[in-house]
């Protein structure tokens, strides 16, 4: 499986919404604190699939507040529902930001209806579905963003 940041350039996928096939911790919260396998090690990876490139990546979450948010979207997902995920490493709220970017949390975490990702990248999908009907059903249930972010 190819790696994003390793094998595939993040920059390839900022901003384009991945949605997650697989959750595999290296980590636990435990009263609201990361409890981490390694110190050096991601906290988890997530296999996602991307539209933009018509593939499956591993994407690492390194930032404690990426898993927690991708933690808590798996603990209350249910067996209707998926997960997707926003990866920028650009959509900071102001210049400060930008420039310590590397040390700031990466993910936007949205839990999802089942098949809002196939309503958002593909307008051939159900085109019956449409106006409002459509929007409610691509519609995130929960969103989970950093403060930092736009």
């Amino acid at each position: 499986m190819a790696i994003l940041g390793k094998d595939v350039p993040f920059e390839k996928i900022d901003k384009e919404i991945c949605r997650v096939i697989k959750f595999t911790s290296h980590a636990k919260v435990v009263n609201n604190k990361v409890i981490a396998d390694s110190a050096t090690d991601p906290y988890a990876f997530l296999t996602v699939y991307i539209e933009k490139i018509q593939g499956r990546v591993d994407l690492p979450i390194f930032h404690k507040d990426d898993f927690k948010n991708v933690y808590e979207a798996f603990e209350e997902r249910k067996e209707d529902q998926e997960v997707l995920v926003i990866w920028s490493n650009n959509n900071y709220k102001n210049i400060a930001f930008k420039i310590s970017r590397s040390f700031l949390p990466k993910l936007v975490v949205w839990l999802c209806r089942k098949d809002a990702y196939q309503l958002m990248t593909d307008n051939s999908y159900k085109p019956k579905l449409t106006g409002e009907a459509r929007f409610l059903a691509e519609k995130p249930i929960r969103e989970w963003k950093p403060e930092v972010m736009n």
